[in-house]
């Protein structure tokens, strides 16, 4: 089934037509920009990106122990910005900065914006030739904002396909693997013949501006779940306390906590669960990723669907469904363990239905760094602080979503816990 397409209205905002990003792409091209991407996400290539992700969470720690006043501080923007520079760091091979100047860089501002304007465009573009009229009479501001927004992605791109590399000759960065495969076609059978390039300059921006988005923005969610179903006073307190306990009892200093040492077999099972539970009472994809039924219709699940219909999973609901889960809208990260209600209590539960970062081979190529991300940011801010939502914030989880939720602000006390005797 063909993916639908997430683009903006009209032809004023066709910035790259005809290529398409890779998450638009039919099934064989999808193929092709995933063989050129997937290397930037091997276990081996993360490895190399831990320096990045350890200077910038030290930066993220760092920045909220000095914003921190009687007022609290807003754990959502400060997690944007550091997943943000993270993730430029990584795709462009300098950050946003962000963190440095305790304000989004005005690409990142822009994204809002842009994100209402696609999820907008999904219903104009429902009825046909009404994305033509809508291109038409779009306030030319609008036009404009948007070139420039993509003008940035451009300008950072061009600019690192001229280093010699990111940062030094041994910090590598998504780029040292994909660009390899992007314009100049690399060598290709033993009589020196050459093989087409697997993206072209046009396709490389847009896979650059996908990753960025799509790197960041889900994990900011992630991390403000756990934040928002452990930190609430008097909701979680044992949970938190559990996890802040696992994590000072396996490393001796914040510095010990390092995505070499939380991959490690059995480390900090209970902070994997906890984020598991995060995942699934609300999961970073917030739309259905829907598919297009084809023309002469379809059977799922036994049922015959008309072709041209749109249809997908709705993760938040399938998630929550009690036919599925035990205790389905309840915060129970012990689900997820061995040897414990993982196999008693909840045995029952159908895990097939979890399936946070998709399925099959158009599943998140960048699962396994946001996981790392994820577990380095999270221990290490327990490690570091006693954290605490402040009250008056039940209802944050009540958020519109425009292709990620619009995540309101969530103020938390952060205060450095005693040092240890």
């Amino acid at each position: 089934m063909d993916k639908e397409e997430l683009v903006f209205p009209g032809e004023a905002f066709e910035f790259f037509a005809p290529a398409k990003p890779m998450i638009s792409c039919d099934a064989a091209n999808h193929a092709r920009h995933r063989r050129a991407v997937a290397p930037a996400f091997s276990d081996r290539a993360i490895r190399t990106y831990e320096p990045v992700i350890t200077h910038h969470t030290t930066k993220l720690l760092d920045r909220l122990e000095r914003e921190q006043g009687s007022g609290g501080v807003n754990i959502v923007d400060w997690l944007h910005y550091a997943l943000y520079d993270v993730t430029a760091a990584l795709v462009f091979g300098r950050s946003f900065g962000n963190l440095d100047a305790g304000r989004p860089h005005s690409w990142v501002a822009r994204l809002p914006l842009g994100m209402k304007l696609i999820t907008r465009s999904l219903v104009v573009t429902a009825v046909p030739g009404l994305g033509r009229v809508i291109s038409w009479v779009m306030p030319r501001r609008v036009v404009d904002e948007a070139r420039r927004h993509v003008q940035c992605i451009i300008d950072m791109s061009d600019a690192r396909r001229v280093a010699q590399s990111p940062h030094s000759p041994d910090q590598k960065d998504f780029m040292s693997y994909i660009l390899p495969h992007v314009g100049l076609a690399p060598p290709g059978d033993d009589d020196g013949t050459l093989t087409p390039p697997m993206l072209s300059a046009n396709e490389l921006y847009l896979d650059a501006q996908l990753l960025c988005i799509a790197g960041s923005e889900t994990t900011v969610t992630l991390m403000c779940a756990v934040v928002f179903f452990l930190c609430r006073p008097g909701i979680n307190g044992d949970y938190l306390t559990r996890l802040a306990d696992e994590v000072r009892g396996a490393f001796a200093t914040e510095e010990d906590v390092t995505p070499a040492a939380l991959n490690r077999r059995g480390a900090c099972p209970f902070l994997g669960a906890v984020i598991s539970e995060a995942l699934r009472l609300f999961p970073p994809g917030s739309i259905n990723m829907p598919r297009t039924v084809p023309r002469e219709g379809a059977v799922i699940d036994g049922e015959f669907v008309p072709g041209g219909m749109t249809v997908g999973v709705a993760p938040y609901t399938a998630y929550r469904a009690e036919r599925y889960w035990v205790d389905a809208g309840q915060f129970r990260p012990e689900r997820w363990l061995e040897g414990e209600d993982g196999k008693g209590r909840y045995a029952s539960d159908t895990r097939e239905v979890f399936k946070p970062f998709g399925y099959g081979p158009r599943n998140c190529v960048g699962q396994a760094l946001a996981m790392v991300e994820c577990r380095v940011v999270i221990a290490r801010l327990f490690w570091r602080f006693d954290v605490e939502v402040l009250g008056g914030q039940d209802r944050w989880m009540g958020q519109k979503t425009f292709l990620s939720w619009e995540k309101p602000p969530l103020m938390v006390k952060v205060r450095r816990r005693e040092a240890r005797a």
